[in-house]
């Protein structure tokens, strides 16, 4: 019996009289394996080539998936888990290295017209201390970034959360002025309303 997964036909009398075959694993394995056979020809490999995709939409099976299942065995041969292991913390501080040069150039660009300072809610002095805490710390310390000071009451910010946010927020939400409101709801971008980053209904207080 032929069926995209694993389904057992109906049948309570059939059941012991048929096997079951699935695109997702029995035909999905047959087609990679006709594709190695078929390599030198060209019309038939991209027609088998296809007819996985196709395969793989309709049975949920992504190329991501199948990457990490090769990853997975790839890590479980010889001592190359113990490898990756002993690598972990060059890895940790490559992650770090890749941030801060996001932080750095934004900045490096942003800055030539706004002047920002560094915010965040963690007693931080630096983004360096913000960041490393990020990667090194068991549950990740988020809430920090930059933020430009465009009057008493109204700032600007970018920070990181689960991801990288950005919006006005007042410093006190009870003093709000008319221009001020007027000002924000003339800027066209669609900020999410379930998020504080929505334009002008913001109160965040800050640590600096």
């Amino acid at each position: 019996m032929l069926t995209l997964f694993e389904e057992e036909p109906n049948e309570k009398s059939i059941k012991d009289r048929v096997i079951n075959i699935t695109y997702s694993e029995h035909i999905r394995n047959w087609i990679e394996s006709c594709i190695k056979e078929v390599a030198t020809i060209p019309t038939l490999r991209e027609t088998l080539v296809q007819y996985l995709n196709l395969i793989n939409r309709l049975t949920h099976q992504s190329h991501y998936k199948g990457f990490i299942l090769e990853v997975k065995d790839f890590l479980l041969k010889d001592n190359n888990l113990k490898t990756i292991l002993e690598i972990e913390d060059s890895i940790i501080e490559a992650k770090i290295e890749v941030q801060l040069t996001f932080w750095r150039e934004l900045m490096s660009n942003i800055e030539k017209h706004y002047k920002f300072e560094f915010s965040n809610y963690n007693s931080d002095k630096t983004i360096e201390k913000s960041v490393n805490k990020y990667y090194k710390k068991q549950k990740n310390k988020k809430d920090y970034g930059y933020e430009y000071k465009v009057n008493d009451n109204l700032y600007f910010y970018i920070e990181l959360q689960n991801n990288i946010y950005y919006g006005f927020y007042f410093l006190d939400d009870q003093n709000k002025k008319d221009f001020q409101l007027e000002k924000l709801d003339k800027i066209k971008i669609d900020f999410p309303r379930s998020h504080p980053s929505s334009v002008g209904t913001h109160t965040r207080a800050t640590t600096k």
